[in-house]
C-alpha cells in the first residue's frame, strides 16, 4: 500500500513538475511578447512623433499663409483683377486660342508657299516676306511657324 501511495505521489509530482514547466514556458512566452510589444510601441511612438512634427510644420505654414492672405487680401484681389484684365485684353487683341491657331496655320501656309516658289531663300528672308503680307514682323513669323528649309524641325508652337 505504501508503494502504491508512493507511486501515486510520484505521478502527481511528475504532473506538477510538468505543469510548472508549462507555466514557466507560458510566462517566458508572455515576457517575450511583452518585450516585442514594447519595442513595437516604441517604434510606433517614434513614427508618430515624426508624423506629428511634419504635421506641426505643415499647420504652421498654413497658419502663416492664412495670416499672409488675410493681411494682403486687398492686394491679392487687385492682382487677380489685373491678371483677369490682362487675359481679356490679350484675347481681345489677339483673338481666342482657336482664332490664333487658325491665324498661325494661315501664316504657315504662306511660308510654305513662298518656300515652294523660292526654294533657295533663307528662313529669315522667307519670314520677312511673309511678315510683310500679314503686317507683322519677321520675328513673329519665326516664333509661330516652322522653318521649311529644315524639314526635320518640329518645334513650332502651333503644332
Amino acid at each position: 500500500m505504501l508503494e502504491q501511495r508512493l507511486a501515486v505521489l510520484e505521478a502527481e509530482n511528475t504532473a506538477l513538475r510538468n505543469r510548472v514547466a508549462e507555466l514557466k514556458a507560458e510566462r517566458d512566452n508572455a515576457v517575450a511578447q511583452t518585450r516585442l510589444f514594447s519595442l513595437a510601441m516604441q517604434e510606433d511612438q517614434h513614427e508618430l512623433a515624426a508624423q506629428e512634427a511634419v504635421l506641426d510644420e505643415a499647420v504652421g505654414e498654413n497658419i502663416r499663409f492664412v495670416e499672409f492672405v488675410g493681411v494682403n487680401t486687398p492686394h491679392i484681389e487687385r492682382g487677380m483683377r489685373l491678371l483677369d484684365g490682362a487675359h481679356k485684353g490679350a484675347e481681345r487683341k489677339h483673338g481666342q486660342v482657336a482664332q490664333r491657331e487658325a491665324k498661325y496655320r494661315e501664316q504657315q501656309d504662306e511660308v510654305d508657299r513662298i518656300h515652294r516658289e523660292h526654294p533657295s531663300m533663307t528662313w529669315t528672308a522667307i519670314s520677312e516676306l511673309a511678315a510683310r503680307q500679314f503686317g507683322i514682323s519677321g520675328r513673329t513669323i519665326r516664333r509661330h511657324c516652322t522653318d521649311p528649309t529644315k524639314p526635320q524641325n518640329n518645334t513650332s508652337r502651333s503644332q
